[in-house]
């Protein structure tokens, strides 16, 4: 109460103040729901107190108790439960009674200063008039009344009173200076004419006065004197008294009456007078001097336009009444006179025409109308019930705000009303509004009475007159201008504001209630307990005076050792061990790791042996938590195997986020200095599961180290003080209803925080009692009564505390006090006399009894509580009220529950965290940041397989590719075997087949492990994951399940779901969204990308006849009328550096080069090295010389081929052609080249084998042309390779020779250098096995495996990959075996390719032997076969005798597969290949070197000629059909 800002006060006995505070309480902060959706404030909440009817009668008593009595909630809800009970039976309930007084209080004030200003402001009005009663009232005067005061009297809320306190600025601010200034005029005057009367002491005027006088007095007294005499008898001296008077002087007080002068006697009467007046003198400074107005209104004063204004035919008041009833209770006063009549009156050199009058006059009633108070009240409800917000995204939130940003939902908003916000909806959106991201409009067309029509507009027809003259036509619309002016730009304006700071301190509240509940679920638990019966030994494991925990705490890094450290039942740190391998595995490769770990795990198993631990907690930071968790539970149950008598320990996974601020703070180094922070860690995580309350308590401190927790995402947005103050809330709450043990506070100062919530006490009263308890020679409370006796409490701090200090009596044996049991108990002391009366009944006992003692009593019941259930406490409850003590009815069942469990503690239970829970701990998650439906990004780990049961492989059906004539695995989708023994080779291989592919394991952006079905991986059908996805590839994801309790994570890549365009895993949006808004503004923000390619080019200063500053577009317009091959360079759009060099390819078909410039002067010029794809050039002539030309030269060459069509970029057209043309002849097969307009400086070579059209892109070089990664001089070069290879797989797919396996299943091994020579009869023959005949006589030959197969030829290097043969300089005769030639295997029912390193079957040959017959294949006829034959017969011709024996070359070299290519003489390692034409040439310049693969791997081809062949024998002579 004494921190609070408006201070506690009482309120006079005759007062009906709580009465009206009640009511207004009940209103305001109970039924009167907040104009957003807030928890405890809903519609449905406010609904249920409203039926409450009897709730303002207990906010009466409870004010009764805070404000005249001076009792504090705790208090209250515990002590005084009978007066507030059930309608404020929870204790919120009566800290928003709390709270909503200091509003109250707050409230009165500011009334009563108005209140007091208007009473000067009146008096001054009064004295005015009445020095000149017969003058007129000053222009724009107008007097206050009792109905002004009536007005502020009925005020409810903060707005109102603001709306009071304008109206009466408005009138009276241009006259409050000179009210100031007359009131201290007039002050100054009393002050004058009593100085005067003391003056007028000149002529002495005589008055008498009594006067109290002490004088001195003589009277006699007798005394009683010992005098020595002689005995008559004996002579001996003795004593003897007798009596003697005497007079004595003594000070008497008499009152006597004297005559004084009139100075004296106001000297005498009226010393503090002067105090009064030193007092007034201080108030002068004070006084604030009151700045002249001299706005608008004032001029419209000062031109005396008030009467005009009255002429609009309505007062504001009489307006105001019209707008809230919402019809024309007032009719307009009739004016007969026209505007331009009436405007002439007002006429002055200022306003001179009707124009500047009417402007004025409107602006005069439309400041009136703004600033009636009738008028802002009801036009404020409107903006309360009905105000809607519509809110867009500006351009950096149209791309800042993805899915993931928290106004994903709220991004477009279209006339969302107020209430419709719920918790921090609304504080969220005016932080985007701050951060510039988002823009927003409220109550931009307010809604008035009626369905669609608008609050204005109804307004307007409520100050109209009704007619259609012209008079009556021009009032009208000054009337309407009038209105829209105050309702539109002056007061609509104010309210906004007004609306928004009243919802964002709406959301503020619930953001600091929410805080306070998660303090709440944080400690609201009870210390951790065991219950093992007595099954084990109590000595070791007896848990009756607290638990032992151990606590275990690591580090994320694992270079920094991890500590467990055990807490006593006291809380104090016993013990600790260091584990420096703990994070490491036991598992791990290094020696030195492994060895650490099991010294670890041995020595934590010997430390619980030991110390003999009741719990086990965890510190849990990530994932980590979970191995240390499994290798824990191991230890333990090695423990209980080894241990008959050790019991069933558990380990409780604890959040992190108190220890890790716990270490940091200066608490923790004050009380463990010299301990590292990991071990601070595990002593705060072990007394965070024994006791949470006390853990928390301690960041309670003066550094607020409370606030370093994150208790809500949005926490920030409330200030510390008012944040602080809720939490301190809460830890009263929890506090005052565990109790606190004082001198367990003093004993151990990490339970000490605990004091300050104590009720009644707050930190400095907290701390002052425990300084003053540690003071003491005997530093501990042995009763409550001490706290008054010893440390000089007040009655009403110690009657709001006494009830929550709990005393352990039992631990009190050796004390020398009075010993009250029920100081153990949370019987408050005012009520010890009756928990002592129901004991003493209970037992029965009589009075005259010695037992009958009330305190043995109270001990002998504790015993035996069972009594008590006997008792009629109803009866003795009202019995106790005809006595004067009040309802106690309540009290005293509570009492007897007490008595039966002294102190008892009655938190929840603990529980151990769920799996949820668990999941959300280790990764760090919440339901609201990890959800099913967030898109996030992800890394591939691997792959999951399933091996394929017995069962399965017996029933496998491996399928063939029509197109490829390849047989795929069914099980891992391997799909180049040429023959179906492969694929059986395959299954039976141990580590071959990996199995089927189920889906694909990935690492989440959070950590979380995740596993993507390999269903969820593609909208298509997927068979190997591996050609989709590679290890360490980033991809974007979905959650689409998450199973906490297994921890497991599933996801889905497919693009359906990633675009998400239906929106079934994105977060649903605001029931208010504008789609409309959204698509508009996605069409203008591709609209506007697609113009800002449009990039602007720097002028560039370059002296070339080629070179134009030119745009994109522009250089394709002049292209377009040059020739082909011409060329344009231009500014490049890259910037600075670069050049673009475009070069007319064919019509409509534009290349555009980029040229990197390195070595410039100055950004203008030309750099001095020009480099394209990494090959430099010296200036632009000889880019064009080099490169342009070249390429513009093979595009001629391929615009000159008589199969070149031009299908405009179309493949479709191209597909249709193409058909045509085999419908025409079924037997051909038909292609065309045509240029690529998606891709400029590209050719699409189409074909049509069979039933489906083929389409591979040719690529145009400076050094001739590539295709399928084979680079060819001349363009019959490149078609003859593809009338060879056109069957062959496209390089780079799953049929290609790079994605073949190395398995061998077939041959064996030929010596080297003993290979049969391939003589001319041989090469005839193996022409018969072309597509063009069939091998005579021999139509069915079985299948003879080869013996050179990749990885057995004695010229394979192991480790080479495959790579592409280019036959760049001459060509070969094509043969059977050859790359592109098929070898059909009629026995497996079609034409199967062989795979890698198959070749023509080879027998033992002979020079004049025929090899053996391939395997027949249904050709077109043997004048083809003929023709084969004689192009090999004139290949062999050309040879020189005995070349191909000196160097060893006696087989076919193989071109499908480089590891094929045989390797024959040179260095010892065959690493040349033989060349037979043209071997010592050096290769041209700027080319790559003749007979290297493009691959780079280092093989070699061979090459038969660098001339060009004569177009007749290798061009398109034979092409793919007779021509």
């Amino acid at each position: 109460m004494q921190l609070r800002q408006v201070p506690v006060t009482t309120v006079p006995e005759d007062s009906d103040e709580l009465d009206r505070e009640a009511e207004w309480i009940y209103k305001h902060g109970f039924i009167k729901p907040t104009i957003s959706s807030q928890q405890d404030y809903t519609v449905s909440e406010c609904a249920t107190w409203a039926s409450q009817s009897s709730t303002t009668e207990k906010i009466k008593k409870a004010l009764d108790f805070m404000r005249q009595q001076f009792l504090e909630v705790p208090f209250i809800a515990f002590y005084r439960k009978e007066y507030v009970h059930p309608e404020l039976k929870d204790i919120n309930a009566l800290w928003r009674v709390y709270h909503m007084d200091e509003k109250w209080c707050q409230l009165q004030n500011r009334k009563k200063n108005i209140k007091r200003l208007m009473e000067k402001m009146q008096t001054y009005q009064t004295d005015s008039l009445m020095a000149d009663p017969e003058s007129t009232l000053p222009e724009g005067t107008t007097v206050i009344s009792q109905e002004d005061f009536d007005r502020l009297d009925i005020v409810d809320t903060v707005e109102e009173l603001k709306d009071v306190y304008q109206n009466f600025l408005l009138y009276h601010g241009r006259n409050v200076g000179a009210c100031q200034e007359y009131h201290r005029k007039k002050l100054k005057e009393e002050k004058a004419e009593r100085r005067e009367r003391k003056k007028l002491g000149k002529q002495k005027k005589y008055k008498t006065v009594k006067r109290k006088i002490r004088r001195k007095a003589t009277k006699t007294v007798t005394k009683t004197v010992t005098e020595t005499v002689n005995n008559e008898e004996t002579g001996e001296p003795e004593e003897v008294e007798k009596e003697v008077e005497e007079e004595v002087e003594t000070e008497v007080e008499s009152e006597i009456e004297e005559e004084v002068t009139d100075d004296e006697a106001m000297l005498e009467d009226n010393e503090e007078e002067e105090d009064e007046d030193d007092e007034d003198d201080q108030d002068e400074e004070d006084v604030i001097k009151y700045a002249k107005r001299n706005d608008a209104y004032a001029l419209c004063i000062k031109f005396k336009l008030s009467g005009l204004a009255k002429c609009f035919g309505l007062t504001p008041e009489e307006f105001g009444e019209n707008l809230q009833d919402n019809y024309a209770k007032h009719e307009l006063g009739e004016e007969t006179r026209d505007f331009e009549e009436v405007a002439a009156e007002y006429m002055t050199n200022k306003l001179d025409t009707k124009e500047a009058i009417s402007k004025a006059a409107v602006f005069m009633v439309a400041t009136q109308i703004a600033k009636e108070p009738l008028v802002r009240s009801t036009v404020r409800e409107f903006f309360h019930e009905k105000a809607t917000v519509t809110a867009k995204p500006t351009k950096k939130g149209i791309k800042d705000i993805g899915e993931e940003h928290e106004m994903y939902q709220m991004k477009y908003l279209i006339n969302k009303p107020c209430r419709e916000f719920k918790d921090d909806e609304f504080l969220k959106l005016l932080s985007a509004v701050d951060n510039k991201l988002m823009t927003m409009d409220i109550a931009e067309n307010l809604q008035g009475h009626s369905e669609g029509s608008l609050l204005i507009s109804e307004a307007v027809e409520l100050f109209r007159e009704d007619g259609f003259s012209k008079r009556a036509n021009e009032w009208n619309e000054l009337r309407k201008q009038a209105v829209e002016l105050a309702l539109k730009e002056m007061l609509f304006p104010q309210l906004r504001k007004e609306l928004i700071n009243k919802m964002r301190t709406e959301a503020v509240e619930g953001i600091k209630r929410a805080c306070q509940r998660q303090v709440h679920d944080w400690i609201k638990w009870a210390p951790y307990k065991v219950d093992w019966g007595d099954q084990y030994d109590e000595d070791d494991w007896d848990s009756s005076g607290g638990c032992r925990i151990m606590g275990i705490a690591y580090s994320p890094d694992r270079e920094e050792a991890a500590f467990a450290a055990l807490i006593s039942a006291e809380g104090e740190l016993a013990d600790y061990i260091r584990l420096p391998f703990m994070m490491y595995s036991l598992n791990s490769w290094q020696e030195r790791e492994r060895s650490g770990k099991q010294q670890d795990i041995h020595k934590l198993k010997n430390f619980i042996r030991n110390k003999r631990p009741h719990g086990l907690a965890l510190f849990t930071e990530d994932r980590s938590a979970l191995n240390i968790l499994r290798d824990v539970n191991d230890v333990l149950q090695q423990l209980i195997s080894e241990e008959e008598q050790f019991p069933p320990l558990r380990c409780i996974l604890t959040e992190s986020n108190l220890a890790k601020v716990y270490a940091n703070t200066n608490k923790s180094n004050n009380d463990f200095r010299d301990h590292p922070a990991v071990l601070k860690q595990a002593i705060s995580t072990g007394r965070r599961l024994q006791d949470p309350l006390v853990e928390f308590s301690q960041l309670c401190n003066p550094e607020n180290d409370i606030l370093c927790l994150r208790f809500h995402p949005t926490q920030d947005i409330v200030g510390e003080e008012e944040l602080l103050q809720a939490i301190n809330q809460e830890f009263i709450n929890v506090v005052n209803k565990v109790g606190v043990d004082i001198n367990e506070c003093v004993a151990h100062p990490h339970t000490s925080n605990l004091v300050q919530f104590i009720g009644g006490l707050g930190p400095r009263k907290g701390a002052s009692l425990l300084k003053t308890l540690r003071g003491m020679s005997n530093p501990r409370l042995e009763n409550r009564q001490q706290l008054v006796t010893s440390c000089h409490m007040g009655p009403k701090v110690f009657i709001n505390c006494a009830g929550f200090v709990k005393i352990d009596t039992t631990a009190l044996g050796d004390s020398e006090q009075y010993i009250e049991v029920l100081d153990g108990s949370r019987i408050h002391n005012e009520a010890y006399e009756w928990a002592r009366k129901m004991a003493v009944d209970a037992l029965e006992y009589d009075d005259d009894e010695e037992e009958g003692n009330p305190a043995s009593a109270v001990e002998d019941i504790l015993r035996q509580p069972e009594k008590l259930d006997e008792l009629n406490l109803d009866a003795f409850a009202e019995e106790l009220e005809r006595q004067g003590y009040g309802n106690k009815q309540i009290t005293l069942y509570d009492i007897r529950s007490e008595l039966n469990n002294m102190y008892g503690d009655r938190r929840e239970e603990f529980v151990e965290p769920t799996s949820e829970d668990v999941f959300d701990m280790t990764n760090k998650e919440t339901p609201k940041t990890f959800y099913i439906g967030k898109l996030m990004q992800a890394t591939v780990t691997g792959f999951k397989y399933v091996k394929p049961a017995p069962e399965e492989l017996d029933s496998a059906a491996p399928m063939r590719n029509e197109e490829t004539d390849r047989w795929a695995c069914p099980f891992c989708g391997k799909n180049d075997f040429p023959e179906l023994t492969e694929v059986w080779n395959h299954f039976d291989a141990v580590d071959d087949c990996p199995g089927k592919c189920v889906g694909v394991n990935v690492k989440l952006e959070n950590g979380i492990l995740a596993f993507i079905p390999i269903g969820e991986l593609s909208d298509s059908a997927v068979l190997r994951p591996e050609e989709r996805v590679q290890r360490g590839m980033n991809i974007y994801v979905r959650v689409i399940k998450i199973n906490a309790e297994k921890s497991r994570v599933q996801c889905t890549s497919r693009t359906s779901a990633l675009k998400d365009v239906e929106e079934a895993f994105r977060q649903k949006k605001d029931d208010f969204y504008d789609e409309e808004a959204e698509k508009k503004d996605n069409e203008a923000t591709l609209k506007e990308d697609q113009q800002k390619k449009k990039a602007a080019y720097i002028k560039r200063v370059i002296v070339h006849p080629h070179f134009h500053n030119i745009s994109y577009k522009e250089a394709e317009k002049l292209l377009d009328t040059l020739d082909q091959g011409d060329v344009v360079i231009r500014p490049s759009s890259k910037g600075k550096d670069n050049l673009s060099a475009s070069w007319k390819v064919a019509d409509n078909v534009y290349q555009h080069i980029d040229i990197k410039e390195e070595g410039k002067v100055n950004a203008f010029s030309l750099g001095t090295s020009l480099i394209i794809n990494g090959e430099e050039f010296e200036d632009l002539d000889e880019i064009i010389a080099r490169h342009i030309n070249p390429m513009a030269s093979h595009t001629r060459d391929i615009l000159a081929f008589k199969y070149y069509q031009d299908f405009g970029g179309k493949w479709e057209v191209a597909d249709e052609y193409l058909a045509k043309e085999k419908k025409a002849n079924i037997n051909k097969i038909p292609y065309a080249i045509h240029p690529s307009y998606d891709y400029p400086g590209k050719f699409i070579l189409s074909c049509l084998p069979r039933l489906k059209t083929r389409h591979e892109y040719i690529s145009v070089t400076p050094d001739g042309f590539r295709f399928r990664k084979e680079n060819f001089d001349a363009l019959p070069l490149l078609m003859k390779w593809f009338k060879e290879h056109f069957r062959d797989p496209v390089p780079g797919t799953p049929n290609s020779p790079g994605a073949r396996g190395s398995r061998t299943p077939y041959g064996g091994r030929t010596t080297p250098g003993q290979r049969p020579g391939i003589t001319p009869g041989a090469m005839s023959m193996a022409g018969g096995n072309t597509p063009y005949g069939g091998t005579p006589g021999r139509p069915n030959a079985p299948y003879t495996p080869t013996a050179n197969t990749p990885f057995m030829t004695p010229v394979n290097t192991p480790g080479q990959g495959p790579s592409g043969t280019p036959r760049r300089y001459g060509g070969g005769t094509p043969k059977a075996g050859f790359p592109g030639s098929t070898t059909p295997r009629s026995s497996y029912g079609g034409n199967t390719p062989r795979g890698a390193g198959g070749s023509t079957p080879r027998g033992s040959l002979t020079p004049g032997g025929r090899p053996p017959p391939s395997p027949s294949y249904r050709g077109r006829g043997g004048s083809s076969g003929n023709a084969w034959a004689a192009v090999a017969e004139n290949w062999s011709g050309r040879r020189k005798p005995g070349e191909g024996g000196s160097k060893g070359y006696s087989t076919t070299p193989r071109y499908d597969d480089p590891r094929l290519t045989p390797k024959y003489g040179g260095q010892g390692s065959g690493s040349r290949t033989p060349q037979q034409s043209g071997r010592n040439m050096p290769p041209p310049k700027g080319r790559a070197t003749p007979g290297r693969t493009p691959t780079g791997d280092g093989s070699r081809t061979p090459q038969y000629g660098t001339g060009r062949t004569p177009r007749g024998q290798f061009g398109d002579s034979t092409p793919l059909y007779d021509e």
